[in-house]
């Protein structure tokens, strides 16, 4: 799926020919044309959204991660900047600026050689060396006014990560692996009434007793 967006708010034209997509737009104009990444399928609501802060010139910037420290950002604001500090198959650290103090929105997307998630791992996201909670539902970050983050993680194989940084000079994000193994629930050993135990041995020797009194008898 490929998104064409005319920065400028003016009519495009956009045709076909043989697989061959032309787009005539006006002089002095701009258009930016989006693709879906390829291992990001089923998010195709949270493209749209992307695609419409996009517009409204609220995007950063989005960041591929891959193999080996790989990284691939592309700009949707001159003034940003990303800078990859460190990759490891536990953590990712990038350093983001921007001369526009004007808050943005970022994407980060991940595939399964950017982290090593195992069975019961999960993502989390560190702005400015504090752990986020990131929400569950991404339109929160584009309506955020303050640091908000989104993680879809549908697989292990896969995942996208959408951010909002309220305000800008300079920030660090790190992605991370945490553990998400369920916590133990302990178990309780049922315990008796003190000196109850005692009592009933005590009644079972009078009792007893009293038996063997009788068959005596």
């Amino acid at each position: 799926m490929v998104y064409i967006i005319s920065a400028s708010g003016n009519t495009v034209d956009i045709s076909e020919d043989n697989y061959l997509i032309s787009i005539t737009s006006p002089a002095d104009s701009s258009v930016v044309v989006r693709a879906v990444p390829v291992n990001m399928h089923g998010l195709d609501n949270v493209h749209g959204m992307f695609v419409r802060e996009m517009a409204g010139n609220r995007v950063g910037a989005e960041v591929s991660l891959g193999k080996g420290g790989s990284i691939s950002v592309v700009n949707y604001a001159e003034e940003m900047h990303v800078e990859l500090q460190s990759m490891t198959q536990e953590m990712i650290q990038l350093r983001v600026n921007c001369t526009d103090p004007a808050g943005r929105i970022m994407a980060f997307n991940l595939d399964n050689t950017s982290l090593m998630l195992q069975e019961m791992d999960r993502i989390g996201i560190h702005y400015d060396g504090t752990p986020m909670a990131c929400v569950d539902d991404p339109e929160l970050v584009f309506n955020a006014t303050r640091a908000t983050c989104w993680i879809s993680q549908q697989t292990r194989e896969q995942a996208q990560v959408m951010m909002y940084i309220p305000e800008f000079s300079e920030h660090t994000i790190d992605i991370v692996v945490e553990s998400d193994e369920a916590t133990e629930v302990p178990t309780t050993t049922e315990t008796g009434v003190p000196g109850f135990e005692a009592i009933i041995a005590v009644l079972c020797l009078v009792l007893t007793g009293y038996v063997s009194k009788k068959v005596n008898k």
